[in-house]
């Protein structure tokens, strides 16, 4: 049974939509092709709303198709429409479930900024020029907020997350190759219109993309993650961004030097599960922590660990509320 809050939701969604397929009808009465494109609209829009997984995913997806959302009439274009909606999504979500707002440390540090950034925008030369950097800062900043909010500790909402960015990546990172190899361009840049701005948000979703493949299920998993790893990595090397390569360079040193990350299972090689949990998926936190023993619950029954026993009871991030 849905619990009231889910049910409050659905109701005050349901509300808007029926408002706006009256107003839709009344208006466009005499075109009916209109009047059914305008009510899909709606009820596409109703749906966005009603679900804040889906309207912050799709915000996230946008990022590697700048370049061909960044339109529409003056200030009014479709990525910042979709910034708007996701916002919208969470006020409603908030207002309805009245759910606690979460907060992190890197939270506060990125609010730190954007305060100083403000500040800044009193000294510079150009007051347009800052105006336009600060708002990237701001709509990732934004994305961060809404990405806490939306996965609230929950492992299975983040994995689902990341299958999206980095389906929207691969997606992206075809395109840029394509044109790249096609002799179009002399940098692959794809949907995004610089290069090093393209390099940068590809190298930002590797890691994604190695949890992906590190914890895949099944050998299939593995298998089209690893392919999608792959593009990824051509594509930034495409773009031919020396700080991207740089960046992916010491923080792939950083991971093997640690041991954070192995290369064997890279090479294709299978992981070692000797002793291990049969349930033993882990969020990228937890990569340093060695598999614990299977210990004896008596008769012939392994004990389960306090770590898998808190996993399973909420299916929770490490250091996040279930």
């Amino acid at each position: 049974m849905a619990d009231p809050a889910s049910r409050r939701s659905v109701i005050a969604v349901g509300t808007v939509l029926v408002v706006l397929a009256v107003a839709a009808a009344f208006l466009l009465g005499r075109w009916t092709l209109f009047t059914g494109a305008a009510i899909v609209a709606i009820a596409v829009l109703g749906l966005i709303l009603s679900r804040l997984d889906i309207a912050v995913a799709l915000l996230a997806a946008d990022f590697f198709f700048n370049a061909y959302l960044a339109h529409g009439a003056g200030i009014v274009t479709v990525d910042k429409a979709a910034g708007a909606i996701a916002v919208a999504a969470w006020g409603l979500d908030w207002a309805i479930k009245r759910r606690p707002i979460l907060t992190t440390p890197q939270l506060w540090l990125i609010i730190a900024f954007l305060l100083w950034t403000a500040v800044s925008i009193c000294f510079a030369v150009s007051v347009k020029a800052a105006l336009v950097t600060s708002l990237r800062y701001v709509t990732f900043a934004t994305l961060y907020f809404l990405v806490l909010q939306t996965v609230r500790g929950d492992r299975r909402r983040a994995e689902v997350l990341a299958r999206v960015l980095i389906t929207a990546a691969v997606v992206a990172s075809v395109i840029g190759l394509a044109a790249f190899f096609g002799h179009h361009v002399l940098r692959a840049s794809g949907p995004i219109s610089d290069p090093n701005d393209f390099a940068f948000i590809l190298g930002s979703s590797t890691p994604l993309a190695i949890y992906l493949v590190r914890w895949g299920a099944t050998r299939r998993s593995k298998l089209m993650w690893s392919s999608a790893l792959a593009i990824i990595l051509g594509c930034a090397l495409a773009t031919f961004s020396r700080s991207a390569l740089t960046g992916l360079a010491a923080a792939g040193l950083w991971l093997v030097v640690t041991r954070r990350l192995r290369l064997r299972w890279l090479l294709g090689s299978r992981t070692e599960r000797v002793g291990a949990l049969p349930d033993h998926r882990r969020w990228p936190g937890q990569l340093r922590v060695p598999l614990l023993p299977v210990r004896s619950g008596g008769r012939g029954k392994p004990a389960v660990s306090v770590r898998r026993a808190e996993n399973q009871r909420g299916g929770s991030l490490p250091g996040h509320p279930g």
